[in-house]
């Protein structure tokens, strides 16, 4: 399936710490402009935000019964930042790396957390990885926990990159646990624009997020397009995922009035299709 957007955040509830702005509760305006991707030829969406944050499975769920479009989940973890500070804590202070891998295996496995207890059984397809640099010892337990969970369930890894800053430090890590790499997405990593880094990536079998087409202040007409343009040339289009990485209402709205998301989705993938 090649007509995907591979980072974006459809749902995100009260619970978090996210600004007023921040939040994603219009059900009918997500629910369009799904039915509008899927009308467009879209596949499958995936969902970006780890429990905590204001991921809400049940509703992932019934998005994805509605419009015919598979929608992947999350588990694993975020920055820091994006958490009330209690449930960070908990989950990366007060337990143990074996009981936050039980946690993340459950979600896995099982059910995510918020579907527990209800006649949705959605599970999370991916694990979430926060890597903000080399001094990353803050997220070290959920790191380990979050790494034995995809070896042993054979989960893929996603992770959040601080504009790909150090990311040859945690591959390296990775490579130490053994972590096949065409089984790891590196998020944001089009923010870091350098082509002989993603070749180098590619060639290893990572695979590349891309999700600045809308950031303007990313400057994506001189730095993202022609990056993309010289990975296709160099034979790694199979390597890129397109994305939106859409968060917060306003995105969304600002999406909505400006062609919409499946419009904007189609027009970017067009050259790797």
């Amino acid at each position: 399936m090649k007509f995907v957007d591979g980072h974006l955040h459809l749902w995100l509830e009260d619970y978090s710490n996210n600004s007023k702005e921040e939040k994603i509760k219009d059900y009918k305006l997500i629910l369009n402009q799904v039915k509008e991707f899927k009308k467009l030829g879209g596949h499958l969406l995936i969902d970006c935000s780890p429990p905590g944050t204001g991921r809400n499975g049940n509703i992932l769920e019934k998005l994805s019964r509605k419009t015919g479009v598979e929608i992947l989940a999350v588990t694993g973890f975020h920055n820091k930042l994006y958490y009330k500070d209690i449930k960070f804590k908990t989950l990366n202070e007060n337990l143990s790396i074996k009981e936050i891998e039980s946690f993340f295996i459950s979600e896995v496995s099982d059910c995510l957390k918020e579907c527990k207890n209800t006649n949705v059984k959605k599970k999370a397809n991916l694990i979430k990885i926060a890597f903000l640099g080399i001094d990353n010892n803050e997220y070290k337990k959920l790191t380990e926990a979050a790494i034995r969970t995809s070896k042993r369930t054979n989960t893929p890894i996603i992770i959040h990159t601080d504009k790909g800053n150090a990311i040859e430090h945690f591959l390296d890590f990775l490579k130490e646990k053994e972590v096949n790499p065409e089984n790891v997405m590196i998020c944001h990593i089009d923010k870091r624009n350098d082509l002989d880094l993603h070749m180098e990536l590619a060639s290893k079998g990572f695979y590349l997020e891309y999700d600045t087409f809308f950031r303007p202040k990313y400057n994506p007409e001189n730095n993202l397009y022609p990056l993309i343009k010289n990975m296709i040339a160099n034979g790694y289009a199979d390597s890129i995922i397109v994305a939106s990485d859409i968060y917060g209402m306003e995105s969304w709205q600002d999406i909505k009035n400006s062609g919409g998301l499946a419009g904007k989705t189609l027009i970017i993938s067009e050259p790797l299709l």
